[in-house]
């Protein structure tokens, strides 16, 4: 599934979620940035994948981009094994800023096929290390739960469901 990068959020939900960005949502079909990203960040977003995970799945994306048949596996430095394609990485900016998601291929994306996120979202995975009381999957259920109640409401008053931030 591709969502452009900085697009707003809206995996599985009839609309957007404000200040939840999409980063890392590739496709074959559609261009992405290639580049240089510090070792110390794929570290990072590889200890993440066992520390971030919020929406996990019952199924499995496969990457598009190795032609793979079957659910990708990481091996992170620390040893944990993991298969990808089936969760989400949730991350906070800084300074209150956006909330970036990502799915959790976007380990191998950038460490097998060059995949360079943005710099604010390198930038938020690397703050999100000292974010120990930071839950993703609560903040995933509290946003979600919170634009449901927004459109909710608005129906109720008969009318059409604005933006979420208007």
């Amino acid at each position: 599934m591709h969502y452009p990068d900085l697009s707003e959020y809206s995996y599985n939900l009839p609309f957007g979620l404000p200040g939840v960005i999409n980063v890392g949502w590739l496709s074959r079909s559609h261009e992405f940035s290639v580049g240089s990203v510090s070792q110390e960040a794929i570290l990072e977003l590889e200890k993440s994948v066992v520390s971030r995970r919020a929406n996990q799945t019952r199924g499995f994306h496969i990457c598009e981009l190795c032609d793979a048949v079957k659910p990708v596996r990481l091996i992170s430095a620390s040893g944990d094994e993991r298969l990808l394609g089936s969760a989400e990485l949730w991350f906070p900016s800084l300074g209150g800023g956006p909330v970036y998601v990502a799915p959790d291929l976007i380990a191998h994306y950038v460490r097998v096929h060059g995949y360079a996120p943005p710099d604010e979202f390198i930038a938020a995975v690397l703050a999100a290390r000292t974010a120990t009381k930071w839950n993703p999957d609560e903040e995933r259920r509290m946003r979600v739960h919170a634009a449901f109640v927004h459109s909710a409401d608005s129906m109720q008053r008969g009318g059409k469901t604005p933006p979420l931030g208007g």
